[in-house]
């Protein structure tokens, strides 16, 4: 049965993108573009299916900080680009310090 031919309607958007990607050589055969749409969206699904544990964690973590207190009322577009680049200030630095411990056990 892997080998059965199988039949599909496509708009006509998609059948336009398909012939774009074949005459520019970018893949042989039609089948080899639906191919590679496949195997990246599995991957894209794949992907999808490991993050949930820690999209729930995230989730998880930030309603407890919620329901403890523990967060920042956004004011204006000015107060969130100041929170946003405290943040990612403290994200670099996280990193540098683990870069740091990295190079010192080594």
């Amino acid at each position: 049965m892997a080998d059965a031919e199988r039949s599909f309607n496509l708009a006509e958007r998609h059948r336009r993108f398909i012939d774009r990607l074949v005459a520019s050589g970018r893949h042989a055969t039609e089948s080899a573009v639906v191919q590679e749409a496949l195997r990246r969206y599995e991957a894209d699904v794949e992907a999808a299916v490991a993050h949930q544990p820690t999209l729930r964690e995230l989730a998880e973590h930030g309603e407890r900080d919620i329901a403890r207190g523990a967060f920042t009322v956004i004011r204006d577009d000015a107060h969130l680009d100041e929170v946003l680049d405290r943040a990612s200030r403290r994200a670099d630095q996280l990193l540098e310090s683990r870069q740091r411990s990295g190079r010192d056990a080594a």
